[in-house]
C-alpha cells in the first residue's frame, strides 16, 4: 500500500503532511495498491524453485541470505532497494525484476535481470541459478568498484572535475 497525492500538492502524498510535520493538513485520498510484489511471489511459489519468503528482522534476513544460491529483488514502489547494496556487498547473486532503472555507472553488465512476463522467465531463472557464482563475483565486483564509500565520492569528485573544464 502507498499512500495517494495529497489534495494540496500533487508532488506529496496526503500522510507527508503528518510523517513529515508539514504545514497544513491533508484529507485521506486513499492507497494505491501494489501489486507486482505480491504477484512475483506468486508466480515463484508455483513453481520447482525453492522459495524462502519469510518475514523475519535485518539479522535474520542476512543469515537466511547466506542459504540462498540467489536472492531475487521483489518490486514495491520501485525497484531499486537496500536489498541491491546488503546482498551485492555480501557476495550474493541478486536478481531484478528486467526493468529501465539505472544507476551512472550501469549496473546491467553485473546484476541478473529477468523479464517475470515472459514465457521463458523459468528457464532464464534456472540459467542464472546454474551460473549463480559467476553473479556472485559480479556482484560484489560492482559492489566494490561503484557502492563503496570510496567509489561513491571518487565519482562525485569524477563528474565535478568534468565540470569545471
Amino acid at each position: 500500500m502507498y499512500p495517494k497525492p495529497s489534495q494540496y500538492d500533487p508532488l506529496i502524498s496526503w500522510t507527508d503532511h503528518k510523517d513529515f510535520n508539514m504545514p497544513g493538513q491533508s484529507k485521506n485520498t486513499g492507497y494505491y495498491e501494489i501489486k507486482s510484489r505480491k504477484q512475483l511471489i506468486s508466480r515463484l511459489k508455483g513453481t520447482n524453485f525453492n522459495v524462502l519468503n519469510v518475514g523475519v528482522n535485518y539479522s535474520e534476513y542476512i543469515k537466511a541470505s547466506f542459504e540462498c544460491k540467489i536472492i531475487i529483488n521483489p518490486p514495491g514502489i520501485g525497484e531499486y532497494t537496500s536489498r541491491m547494496f546488503d546482498q551485492t556487498y555480501l557476495g550474493n547473486c541478486i536478481v531484478l525484476r528486467k526493468n529501465s532503472y539505472d544507476n551512472g555507472l550501469s549496473w546491467k553488465p553485473y546484476i541478473p535481470e529477468i523479464d517475470f512476463y515472459k514465457t521463458d522467465w523459468a528457464e532464464n531463472l534456472g540459467e542464472i541459478i546454474k551460473n549463480y557464482k559467476t553473479y556472485q563475483h559480479l556482484s560484489r565486483e560492482y559492489f566494490d568498484n561503484n557502492w563503496t564509500p570510496k567509489a561513491i565520492v571518487d565519482y562525485f569528485v569524477e563528474k565535478i572535475n568534468e565540470k569545471r573544464i
